[in-house]
């Protein structure tokens, strides 16, 4: 590895973190004419691969300009508009209304990176972030190592959605102004979600998009056959 800073690159704005948060706000600078570099440390294809299925509120998509999603393609399961609550008896089953569009993350994920790379967009992958640079004591760019080769990029705007790691947050000086410390597994709400396979699908079994709300728990879609999410 060349431990030597080189080849300086300039945006309006680094943003560190290629997520849905990451790439939205990319994708909104860029629209606005800005030079914009987003970067992440996962492969392009393995971004987001740590979860799977996540609900949209439908009408949130068209609000916020993504373009829209097509039930058969591979980051659109379902598009709904109804949703079931069993009561806590389990004698009753109310239906009620929910707009929500059904996605795969990563196939949305790579889906949007070609949109927002045709806006002008810079997109690194594999791209580690290092440390903050600082100039008078305003920060001024990114150390990051590409390729095994470590180098500097100026921009006028840092923006971190690297989500709970909060790699520039907590890379800040304690007395900037901002809150460093990292969160604990005491800071943070877990969702438990479990793959389930029905084995006799034929047989009554819970319906896909039903909750307990009792009972916190749910059924939630899956992209696999006879199957469903245990939330």
């Amino acid at each position: 590895m060349n431990d030597d800073l080189d080849m300086s690159e300039i945006y309006d704005v680094i943003i560190v973190g290629a997520g849905t948060a990451g790439t939205y706000m990319g994708w909104l600078l860029g629209k606005l004419g800005h030079s914009v570099l987003v970067m992440d440390k996962d492969e392009r294809n393995k971004v987001g691969n740590r979860l799977d299925i996540i609900h949209f509120e439908t009408d949130r998509i068209e609000k916020a300009g993504i373009p829209p999603f097509k039930v058969g393609n591979p980051d659109c399961l379902e598009i709904r508009d109804k949703s079931r609550v069993v009561t806590p008896d389990f004698e009753k089953t109310i239906t009620t209304q929910a707009f929500q569009t059904i996605v795969r993350l990563s196939y949305f994920l790579q889906r949007m990176y070609k949109v927002v790379e045709s806006d002008g967009v810079t997109l690194k992958f594999s791209c580690q972030f290092l440390d903050l640079i600082f100039e008078n004591d305003k920060i001024i760019g990114v150390k990051i190592e590409e390729n095994g080769q470590r180098r500097e990029v100026k921009a006028r705007l840092v923006i971190d959605t690297s989500g709970t790691s909060g790699v520039i947050r907590t890379n800040l000086p304690p007395d900037y102004g901002v809150e460093t410390f990292k969160l604990g597994p005491q800071d943070v709400m877990y969702v438990l979600l479990q793959y389930l396979k029905w084995s006799k699908p034929e047989d009554p079994h819970p319906i896909s998009d039903t909750s307990h709300i009792y009972y916190l728990l749910w059924f939630g879609p899956s992209h696999m056959e006879d199957s469903a999410i245990l939330g």
